[in-house]
C-alpha cells in the first residue's frame, strides 16, 4: 500500500476456526502464538499427505458437525465453543489482525476489516464476531460488519435470505455483493 491508501482486509467469521487446522484438502501451514509473536508452523510439507496424516490420531474436524453443535447450542441458549481450541484461535485471530494492521499502519496506509458472514450464522453474534470487533477496536481500526446491511435487507422483505447466498455455497450473490459494496462506499 500507498501512504493514504485504505486497505480492505475481510474476515469470515468460519476462517476463525480453519485458522488451527493443520490440514484441509492437503497440507497446510497454520499459524500459532509463541511467545506473543505470530510464527507460522507446519512447514516445510511432509513428502506426502498420507504421510503426514498418518502421522497423527484418527479425527475428524467436521465443519458440518461443529455447525450442528453451534445450531444445538443456540437452541438451547448454551455459550458452547467447539473442540477446546476457541482460546488458541481467538489468539492467532487477534495476533493476525494485529500484525497486518501494524504492516499497514507501518506503509502509511489504515486497515479497515469487512467482517463476513456465513447464510446460517449471519443473524448470530458469537465470540468469532466478539473477537474480531474487540481486536479492532482494541487497535483503533474501522470495521465493517456486513451483518449490518444485509439483516436489514431480509428483514424488510421477510426473507431468509436465498437471494443473497449461491446456492450450496457460502459466496454472495452479486446482489449481496452490491449491497456491501454500497456500505463500503458511504
Amino acid at each position: 500500500p500507498r501512504q493514504g491508501d485504505t486497505v480492505l482486509v475481510g474476515v469470515l467469521t468460519w476462517d476463525i476456526d480453519r485458522t488451527v487446522f493443520s490440514f484441509m484438502f492437503g497440507q497446510k501451514p497454520r499459524f500459532v502464538v509463541q511467545d506473543g509473536a505470530l510464527r507460522l508452523s507446519n512447514i516445510p510439507f511432509q513428502a506426502s499427505n498420507q504421510e503426514f496424516l498418518d502421522s497423527f490420531k484418527v479425527s475428524y474436524p467436521s465443519f458440518l458437525i461443529q455447525a450442528l453443535k453451534r445450531k444445538w447450542a443456540r437452541l438451547r441458549n448454551l455459550d458452547l465453543v467447539e473442540g477446546g481450541q476457541a482460546e488458541e484461535k481467538r489468539k492467532i485471530t487477534k495476533a493476525i489482525l494485529t500484525q497486518w494492521n501494524r504492516e499497514i499502519a507501518s506503509a502509511g496506509a489504515q486497515m479497515t476489516v469487512i467482517l463476513f458472514h456465513t447464510r446460517q450464522d449471519l443473524a448470530t453474534r458469537d465470540w468469532r464476531n466478539d473477537v474480531v470487533r474487540e481486536t479492532c477496536g482494541g487497535l483503533g481500526v474501522p470495521l465493517l460488519d456486513t451483518a449490518d446491511v444485509l439483516l436489514p435487507y431480509l428483514r424488510e422483505r421477510n426473507s431468509y435470505g436465498e437471494e443473497l447466498y449461491e446456492p450450496n455455497d457460502f459466496h454472495h450473490t452479486d446482489l449481496a455483493n452490491q449491497l456491501m459494496a454500497a456500505q463500503i462506499a458511504a
